[in-house]
């Protein structure tokens, strides 16, 4: 989980040091073409070529569910072409019908917003000093007075209720100030709170007298413990960023490559005056990132909000909105011919028809049944990439900066510390900094990641499928420390030396592969469920079990050889491949 976890696979090779300036140039593409030789153009061919020739046969089955022949739960019909679309997925119905209002809304916000800067700058007879905190202050009431009401009409009467935990929270951070119970309460009191939430679905005002029944009735457009949980995040953010900067914890020493704007903002201690209470609720109501963040500490929010973020230009903003809405007019017409979420989820792969011979098959044969997991994990990724993105560049317009999740496609990693590294990056730093290293770091991490996963699991939801996807991560994550400790060792040196370690490398990197989508699998299936879904594309030998298993090992095995040449060749040259999706 942590930035500072152990080497990667694609670490094993030696890379080499290169001037900075040469990591930030932008490679082009006729350089890049030309830097291949044809055997390792066939590798990276080949790995293409086995995904697109999968997905013509899925694509394929999709007609038949189009058709009217076969059908699953919100198989629906769509918009594009008079077929039919998969909305199988609760949060992708949800986010295309609140997506129009949610633009709207968000972009009057921001418009307001840089009005207001607009005004001040403008404004000659203030010297920069008094012109920027006139600013700072015009823009605070601005938010408090718009998130009042934004959260009052997301949650109605719960705003009373969220008004009380959030208070309880400052006060037990102004409270205990420099005292190592501040860490230790806040921790506790949060826990109790998510998991309060979580068991009485939101503390109704029913359970604390029968007369305040009739509030709950009023319990506004969402219900507030499900979005509250970021919130959470962020009120451990605020108690522990204020707790180090009064016992003066030392600024981190960061590497030259992660020594960006926003770490080193996170890493810097605001003075003492802007750890107060409107700073605070600012910070947890923020609109753009309240429903689903990136997740930003509380430092490196309030600095922006006082001088605004300079990493990004307004072109480079615009293009990344336009790429939103681009990726979400790609995911809707795909989701009327790809409908490979809608069959995992549906079990679609234990269903049984008669052949032209008459013997009973499978609707889906084992090397089938298994891309249906691939095209879940796709799925996921462009969801959760479009969600997040969306809300950053809402923030990014407002002057604030926050941690990009998906840095990068998932299909360039193959262990699971680059994987979870990139996915939810904001998460991940959020994690290593209020979790992983106070817990010990490195030294700690075999024992603290059984923790740390089981948090995040329990942090989604209080459901046996994510202690299922907590546990199995964590079996699969340390067990790949433990592998990579023992083939980096100096008694395996002589391993590495050998031609065929890099091949090694690519047969290891195929079944990690696998394992990490066995392992986020279990978010939709749980334990039973998923083991089940294993033994049929692997165990099941009626269902062309062994031959899935030896395509799987092939395609893996060319997959990761091409990922490795694409990055040798870059270390090679000093070019850079752009890290963001």
């Amino acid at each position: 989980m942590a930035a500072d976890g152990p080497q990667n696979l694609l670490d094993l090779k030696e890379q080499n040091n290169l001037p900075t300036q040469n990591l930030e140039n932008k490679i082009k593409i006729s350089n890049f073409f030309c830097l291949f030789s044809f055997k390792e153009w066939l590798f990276i061919i080949g790995s293409l070529s086995f995904y697109f020739i999968l997905l013509t046969q899925m694509l394929l089955k999709a007609e038949v569910y189009n058709s009217g022949e076969r059908s699953f739960e919100h198989l629906e019909q769509g918009w594009f072409m008079g077929r039919k679309q998969d909305l199988s997925d609760s949060q992708w119905r949800d986010w295309r019908k609140s997506f129009p209002l949610l633009f709207v809304i968000l972009s009057i916000f921001v418009i307001i917003s840089n009005f207001i800067k607009y005004i001040f700058e403008s404004v000659d007879s203030l010297t920069p000093v008094n012109r920027r905190n006139s600013q700072f202050k015009a823009r605070l009431f601005y938010y408090v007075f718009f998130s009042i009401i934004f959260i009052a009409v997301l949650h109605g009467s719960a705003f009373l209720k969220i008004f009380v935990i959030i208070f309880l929270n400052y006060s037990i951070a102004m409270f205990f100030g420099d005292s190592k119970l501040n860490p230790i309460i806040t921790w506790i009191f949060n826990a109790a709170i998510l998991f309060g939430c979580n068991f009485t679905h939101g503390f109704p005002y029913a359970d604390f007298h029968p007369v305040l029944e009739q509030f709950d009735k009023y319990h506004g457009l969402l219900h507030w413990h499900t979005y509250f949980k970021i919130s959470m995040l962020r009120m451990i953010s605020f108690n522990l960023d204020y707790y180090w900067m009064l016992n003066k914890k030392p600024v981190a020493e960061l590497k030259i490559s992660s020594r960006t704007e926003y770490r080193l903002r996170q890493e810097t201690s605001l003075s003492k005056e802007h750890y107060c209470f409107i700073n605070y609720w600012i910070y947890l109501f923020y609109p753009p990132l309240y429903i689903a963040g990136p997740i930003v500490s509380y430092n490196a929010f309030v600095s922006q909000i006082y001088e605004c973020q300079k990493t990004y230009s307004i072109t480079q903003i615009m293009k990344l909105l336009v790429g939103v809405l681009s990726y979400t007019l790609i995911v809707e017409i795909l989701l009327h011919f790809s409908y490979g979420h809608g069959w995992n989820i549906t079990k679609q792969w234990l269903l049984k028809e008669i052949d032209s011979q008459g013997k009973e098959t499978y609707i889906f044969p084992g090397w089938q049944a298994g891309f249906l997991g691939v095209q879940t994990l796709d799925f996921i990724f462009i969801k959760f990439l479009i969600i997040w993105r969306f809300f950053r560049v809402m923030t990014l317009f407002d002057g604030i900066d926050s941690p990009e999740n998906m840095q990068h496609c998932h299909w360039r990693n193959f262990n699971f510390s680059t994987f979870w590294r990139a996915w939810h990056s904001s998460f991940n730093i959020w994690i290593t900094r209020y979790i992983y290293v106070p817990l010990g770091g490195r030294s700690t991490q075999h024992f603290t990641v059984w923790f740390i996963f089981l948090f995040v699991g329990l942090w989604h939801d209080l459901w046996w499928r994510w202690v299922a996807w907590a546990l199995v991560n964590c079996f699969c994550f340390t067990t790949e420390i433990a592998i990579q400790i023992y083939f980096l060792s100096s008694r395996m040196a002589w391993l590495r030396q050998k031609w065929y370690w890099v091949h090694l490398i690519c047969l290891a990197g195929a079944i990690n592969g696998v394992n990490i989508m066995y392992a986020n699998t279990t978010v939709l299936h749980g334990f039973e469920t998923t083991a089940i879904y294993m033994k049929q594309i692997f165990l099941n030998f009626e269902n062309q079990g062994h031959i899935t298993i030896l395509f799987t090992l092939i395609w893996g095995f060319i997959h990761v050889r091409s990922l490795l040449i694409v990055q040798e060749k870059l270390n090679t040259t000093g070019l850079k491949i752009r890290e963001k999706v």
